[in-house]
């Protein structure tokens, strides 16, 4: 991607929706139906991200944690073909001389 390009969940190699990574373990969507409600949901998005979803991200903080958990055939958001194909690519890429 450029600087000035948009990234696409599909085209994500970790998809994790927030709300999965909260003690709830389910989808959540926040509504806001005016501006007291939108900046109480604000406040909800930011303790969520900071309690569950930057833990998250942190257990992945490097390419061999990422290569691990694709090659454990677990893999939030893709397929276990999807998580395969990128391992194989990640080994490709890492280990050629």
């Amino acid at each position: 991607l450029g600087p000035d390009s948009t990234p696409e969940i599909v085209g994500a190699h970790w998809q994790q929706r927030l709300g999965y990574v909260c003690p709830e373990n389910q989808d959540k969507w926040w509504r806001a139906d005016d501006a007291a409600s939108a900046a109480r949901r604000a406040n909800e998005i930011v303790v969520s991200l900071r309690d569950y979803g930057l833990p998250a991200l942190e257990e992945l903080p490097d390419v061999a944690s990422l290569l691990g958990l694709w090659s454990s055939g677990t893999c939030p958001g893709l397929t276990g073909v999807q998580a395969a194909r990128y391992a194989g690519r990640l080994r490709g890429a890492v280990f050629q001389p």
